[in-house]
């Protein structure tokens, strides 16, 4: 295990000038599969029939072109690694392709934004844009107004351009795509701090994103911490990194210790780089910068940053001020700026503390109850992250058997699993494989490529194609298999914005289910219920007697004024998650339609809003 295993630029230029013919007609071959991949992709985004998608979601309106698009980019993609001009921007090109296919695909198609909790942040910022503030102690999504940071910044930007909650809709599509490739830039320097091969470092940037499916790129304040997040691991690993404590102690030329927390070769190599004065501290002010920007913009994330500060802190690798300065700026937000949401939930998050982990086992969807298609999208999710679990111990292995130990690389995969203590809404198991996903990749990359000298075989760049293409075709299941529920018709928007344009201060509003476009114009005036989210035994007495329930609950004094709304969103997710039995919501609209006491005020296709009659009155309410 020595460095001179680890390829420098030298080595580099020399393979260059040793280029073959059979080189060139590989590099060849693999520019020929790239241009036709793309080709393929756009001809098959004409051919996409959204209206015929059913509950495998996206996967089952794409052709056969979209299909044909992605296994050509793997194939290509592994052609590429092979090429002797390893920096060719071609083999980048080909990580675009995929990000294009994976993510712009959707919003093309879709051509507004998914996810309902898209148009809640934008519900956010179309409430600052008119009050100039957020307030603390609000009923709903209160935590978005005591971590404001993602939120202010995005009304400075709507308002520059005077943009509507529906022009932010239409642009925020794109955000995913352009997330995954800021993700890409700030994860390069990173996996160069970890090993010097670049073959490694495209593969594990290409398994990086397709295992990025659970889908926290989108519009939204951790999909941007996130990026700060990788942003500031890789100041850690580059202009920051110390050498290690433990090299000051060695009273032997080898000892176990020494050899696994010191003489990694990449990780010598890069100690043992030295930056000057002003790019350290230029350095240190950017990491600081990150750390507070984080600390008010997220809740989770800054507490991911503390663990892996700490974990490169314990094992030597950097400055404890870091550490203690992450801990400061968080400690500060939490009993000082969002003192009224941490007072609130106090008891709350004291209560499921050391359950996180179960709770979020409950919260995993129950594949007893689903939709025969959900069921598929569920399963595939599962075996996508397994995969990629077994493959990162596995490449961790193969490593450690030809000489590497990766010891940062290792801590901070496991930095983020103390996560578990706290269950998050139940959304905690997601996150940990969020945050150490950059780390599974990077292990996964490792099998294939241990070593510079290793993963030429044919063998291998078969298994490295198979491997790429399906964990592709995993996250368009795994992403994209609910996207009936998550992703809106234009005329569902229409009823939504039609609501939030009317409710006045006060209005109670009965929903089948949150997922629909909700929450984006207004969202403070009213008080929200909805259906599926009410327990077993009163969404049952609802179905029994729907009439009379909400005539009782849009009756009440305290209530201005009443809605109900249905959509095909709310029925899709009610359907295919279990939630209520299929046809029930639709039964309930027929009661509405049917009954005097309720008035359609208004109707699409795909959306219904009934009001309570004029002349009905609580004494009125059997």
């Amino acid at each position: 295990m020595t460095e001179s295993v680890i390829p420098d630029e030298n080595s580099r230029a020399q393979s260059r000038e040793s280029i073959s013919w059979s080189d060139l007609v590989v590099d060849a071959v693999s520019a020929i599969y790239l241009v036709s991949a793309i080709y393929l992709w756009i001809i098959g985004l004409e051919e996409i029939d959204v209206s015929s998608m059913s509950d495998f979601g996206l996967a089952s309106v794409l052709t056969v072109h979209h299909w044909g698009a992605l296994a050509l980019l793997s194939v290509g993609f592994t052609l590429s690694l092979s090429s002797r001009i390893a920096f060719l921007p071609m083999t980048w090109i080909y990580l675009l392709a995929l990000i294009a296919v994976l993510h712009l695909t959707p919003a093309f198609i879709y051509e507004t934004a998914r996810y309902s909790w898209t148009w809640k942040h934008i519900g956010i910022i179309d409430f600052i844009e008119r009050y100039g503030r957020v307030e603390q102690s609000i009923r709903y999504l209160p935590a978005y107004h005591n971590w404001p940071g993602f939120f202010f910044a995005s009304a400075w930007v709507a308002q520059y351009f005077q943009a509507t909650p529906l022009d932010i809709a239409r642009a925020v599509r794109f955000v995913p795509a352009i997330s995954n490739i800021l993700y890409c830039l700030a994860l390069v320097p990173l996996y160069r701090a970890l090993n010097r091969d670049i073959r490694h470092l495209l593969l594990a940037l290409w398994i990086f994103l397709a295992g990025n499916w659970i889908g926290q790129d989108y519009f939204s304040p951790q999909g941007t911490v996130y990026l700060l997040y990788l942003l500031l691991l890789g100041l850690c690993l580059t202009f920051l990194s110390s050498p290690s404590y433990w090299s000051r102690f060695q009273p032997l030329r080898w000892s176990p210790a020494n050899h696994i927390l010191n003489l990694n070769a990449s990780d010598k190599l890069h100690s043992e780089r030295q930056y000057s004065t002003t790019l350290r501290i230029a350095a240190a002010l950017a990491a600081f910068t990150l750390i507070l920007t984080t600390t008010a913009t997220h809740q989770l994330t800054p507490i991911t940053i503390i663990f892996a500060l700490a974990a490169l802190t314990i094992i030597g690798r950097l400055n404890p001020v870091f550490l203690l300065f992450a801990i400061l700026a968080e400690l500060t937000w939490l009993l000082y700026v969002a003192t009224p949401f941490v007072t609130g939930n106090l008891a709350e998050e004291l209560d499921v503390l050391g359950q996180g982990l179960i709770e979020a086992s409950e919260r995993l969807v129950d594949t007893s109850i689903v939709t025969r298609g959900m069921y598929w999208v569920v399963l595939v999710g599962r075996i996508t992250t397994v995969a990629i679990g077994l493959l990162a111990i596995l490449g961790g292995l193969r490593r450690i058997l030809n000489g590497r130990v990766d010891l940062r690389a290792a801590v901070l995969m496991v930095a983020p699993f103390p996560l578990f203590v706290n269950s998050y809404g139940g959304e905690v198991i997601f996150r940990v494989y969020l945050f150490a996903l950059p780390f599974f990749a990077f292990f996964a990359a490792s099998l294939f490529f241990p070593t510079p000298d290793k993963g030429n075989s044919i063998l291998s760049r078969v298994i490295i194609a198979v491997v790429a293409g399906g964990l592709s075709v995993g996250f368009i299941f795994a992403n994209n298999g609910k996207d009936r529920q998550y992703a809106f018709t234009h005329d569902e928007i229409e009823a939504a914005q039609w609501l939030y344009e009317n409710g006045t201060p006060g209005t109670l509003l009965i929903e089948g289910a949150r997922s629909y476009p909700s929450q984006f114009l207004n969202y403070e005036n009213f008080i929200y219920l909805p259906i599926a989210n009410e327990t077993k035994l009163e969404r049952q007495r609802i179905m029994n007697d729907p009439v009379g329930t909400f005539s009782r609950w849009l009756s009440d004094s305290q209530i201005n004024s009443g809605y109900v709304i249905f959509t095909r969103s709310q029925k899709v997710y009610a359907y295919s998650e279990g939630v209520m039995p299929v046809g029930s919501l639709d039964e309930i609209e027929r009661k509405l339609l049917a009954s005097p006491r309720f008035i359609l005020v208004y109707s699409t296709p795909n959306a219904k809003i009934f009001k309570l009659h004029p002349t009905v009155g609580t004494m009125g309410v059997e």
